[in-house]
């Protein structure tokens, strides 16, 4: 989804329903927005990203892979 705005943001959903402890939850998301952190120079400005995360993240480098393997598909790359 495109915003007006020069860079790029994210959201994300890790659902109770999938991941049942709030501390695994929480853990999921924050990897997801560092890994989001860490790779916002090589994401095309003015998009908002919605990331909806199944199983959560069990490591830094496990969400780099699926946000980067996600973008790719999505051609949201630089």
């Amino acid at each position: 989804m495109e915003n007006l705005l020069p860079l790029a943001r994210v959201g994300i959903i890790v659902p109770k329903k999938n991941v049942k402890l709030s501390t695994r939850r929480n853990r999921a998301k924050r990897l997801f927005r560092e890994a989001f952190r860490l790779n916002q120079a090589r994401i095309k400005p003015g998009l908002d990203i919605l990331i909806y995360s199944y199983k959560g993240a069990e490591s830094l480098d496990q969400a780099q892979s699926s946000l980067i393997e996600a973008l790719k598909k999505a051609n949201a790359l630089l």
